[in-house]
């Protein structure tokens, strides 16, 4: 049981290890957060609502227009497309594609349009959408702000924001995230002391049993050191240090117990 509980702590040491060195969190970091201390931002991840967005964007809505430039993105949470600001590229590409209109979008809607772009069309009223997209793709305008953080964390709408004040807000999150991974390590640590402390225990009463019974043991200057309550327990009477002549003396005054009555140093004396 003990070495499981050490390996569970230890698995949950790398863990919290591999996000604190993430330069970009993912939702699963920042979710548990997000929903305890800033609920007003979770549900804004959580429900992207038509008046701060349009669902096909980001393919929020299954019902609505699909969209999907690659799989790898199609995977990425809303809160992932939203730090990297994936809304703003989509919409300033779509838009420079109304604006400047290349021969081979002529006569062609926007989702003909997004069709190009490796986009699928699962809509039955086209041509009312296609108009209310094509204005409201117009008149969008690409944020570029820079406001300061105590503004951003009382902002109604996150997708208002800049991808400067995403990255900002983002920054300030991780930072509150890894101060609370930083006490998790440490109380991590105090639990993985105190469990390798009563292993070790375990372990020397094993050794004690085993040692009682021997009438020589031979360990090494380091090894004594290192079992030095072990050797106190047994309580030697005599110790017997060979080639005394190339051992300090520290690490022989480290091999003494209260009970040892003979010191034996054999070997020549050094020059």
């Amino acid at each position: 049981m003990l070495h499981q509980s050490l390996e569970e702590i230890e698995e949950e040491f790398k863990e919290i290890q591999g996000k604190a060195f993430k330069r970009w969190m993912d939702w699963d970091d920042v979710r548990e957060y997000l929903m305890i201390e800033r609920l007003e931002f979770y549900n804004q991840f959580l429900y992207v609502s038509p008046n701060d967005l349009p669902s096909w964007i980001l393919n929020t809505n299954e019902s609505e227009y699909q969209t999907s430039i690659n799989q790898r993105k199609r995977n990425l949470s809303v809160f992932e497309k939203w730090v990297h600001g994936e809304d703003i590229q989509i919409i300033n590409k779509i838009k420079g594609e109304l604006l400047n209109p290349r021969k081979k979008f002529e006569n062609k809607t926007i989702f003909d349009v997004l069709e190009e772009q490796d986009y699928e069309n699962n809509h039955s009223d086209n041509d009312e959408i296609d108009y209310e997209t094509v204005e409201w793709i117009k008149n969008y305008k690409t944020p570029n702000g820079n406001r300061p953080l105590d503004v951003l964390l009382n902002t109604r709408s996150i997708w208002q924001m800049s991808r400067i004040e995403r990255q900002k807000l983002h920054d300030h999150w991780k930072t509150n995230i890894l101060n609370e991974l930083i006490e998790n390590l440490s109380n991590l640590q105090r639990i993985h002391d105190a469990k390798r402390k009563e292993m070790d225990e375990i372990f020397d009463e094993r050794r004690r049993e085993i040692l009682l019974n021997c009438d020589v043991i031979g360990m090494t200057t380091s090894g004594a050191a290192k079992f030095g309550n072990l050797l106190r327990f047994i309580g030697p009477k005599i110790v017997i240090c060979e080639e005394a002549g190339e051992v300090l003396e520290a690490h022989i005054l480290s091999t003494l117990a209260p009970s040892t009555q003979h010191l034996i140093l054999i070997g020549k004396t050094s020059v």
